[in-house]
């Protein structure tokens, strides 16, 4: 479940086919989200903005993973660059639109990633084995986890500082 400023709830339930369905709960209604090409997996809503976007993951018919947003009752699909292991997931979403989450390659390890402005940077902490991001705030900072050799830990990620250039 993750909730945004103005109590707009997102998650996901179960039904007795052991379909997933996402959800938004805004001023006491549930709405179902299903997005569109979802099979059996189904859909997760994952995070929500405080602009009503909603972003998350569904399980297509060949059981490959996507994310998708959606905005203003439209779904886009985001599937990251080099998932060729067949899973992006979004997770969430700052009020500017960028997106975070993370991707596994065809080895079968996660990366990271934040999407802005449909372009996609791969986030890995250094000598990690995987990496995830879960989260952006309105500073562009990221939280995740990873995993290394001294086990899981998790982080935080702030954003690079622009530099000026010196004359």
């Amino acid at each position: 479940l993750f909730v945004n400023t103005h109590g707009q709830v997102v998650g996901f339930s179960t039904d007795a086919e052991d379909t997933r369905h996402g959800f938004v709960w805004r001023k006491g209604v549930f709405t179902t989200i299903d997005a569109p090409g979802a099979g059996p997996g189904g859909t997760k809503a994952i995070g929500i903005n405080d602009r009503g976007q909603i972003v998350g993951a569904y399980r297509d018919e060949d059981q490959r993973i996507h994310g998708f947003l959606l905005r203003k009752g439209v779904f886009t699909t985001i599937d990251a660059p080099g998932a060729e292991g067949g899973v992006t997931v979004a997770q969430g979403i700052n009020n500017a639109g960028t997106i975070v989450g993370f991707y596994v390659t065809a080895d079968n390890t996660s990366h990271g990633f934040v999407r802005r402005k449909g372009v996609y940077t791969t986030i890995d902490v250094p000598d990690s084995l995987w990496t995830e991001v879960y989260s952006i705030n309105a500073k562009g900072e990221i939280v995740g986890a990873y995993e290394d050799a001294q086990g899981i830990h998790g982080f935080l990620g702030k954003p690079a500082r622009k530099q000026q250039r010196t004359n």
